[in-house]
This record gives structure tokens, sequence and C-alpha cells, in this order.
């Protein structure tokens, strides 16, 4: 189970709706898939996340969407988006 704007959904096309949601934004993004991975760690995570940043420094944009699709199977994923989030702020990458 996860949140999705405060409705709950289950295994029924939240990839397919986020997918088609950044297709309709102006916004660059980078959407990846933990799943397809044998053994996505922090270690991947944070490759993606500069992945991400070197696409919005390139897009001469001050935002992207980084999604990642069954984020849950990253171990420790939320302490890795904590930091990546503290260090780009600390170093004024986003506003």
């Amino acid at each position: 189970m996860d949140f999705f704007n405060g409705i709950r959904l289950f295994s029924f096309g939240k990839t397919t709706l986020i997918k088609q949601l950044v297709q309709k934004t102006d916004i660059p993004y980078l959407f990846v898939k933990a799943d397809d991975l044998y053994a996505a760690d922090t270690a991947w995570l944070r490759r993606e996340w500069g992945n991400a940043r070197l696409q919005m420094q390139q897009s001469d944009r001050k935002e992207i969407l980084f999604i990642v699709d069954e984020v849950q199977k990253v171990p420790n994923w939320s302490e890795t988006v904590k930091k990546e989030w503290d260090n780009d702020s600390f170093s004024d990458i986003k506003d």
C-alpha cells in the first residue's frame, strides 16, 4: 500500500498514470525503475539522483521531476533521498 496525493492506490496503473502525467508537463524529468534491477541499493539511487541533477543542470532549469518507480524496493531509500536533498539544498542546487 502506498499513498499518492492523499488517495490509497494499490496495484492498478500507478506507473502508467505517472508516465501519462509527466508527458503533459514541460518540467524535465527522469523516470527510473527500481524493480528492473537485481539489487537496487542506495549507491544506485545516489547515481540516479546525480543523473537527475545533471539533466536539470543541462536543461538550464531550476527543477526536475525525479521519479523512482518501486522505490520501496531500495533499502533505506528515504534516508538516501533525505541526504541527497539536504546536500543539494546546502549546495544551493535547489531553490
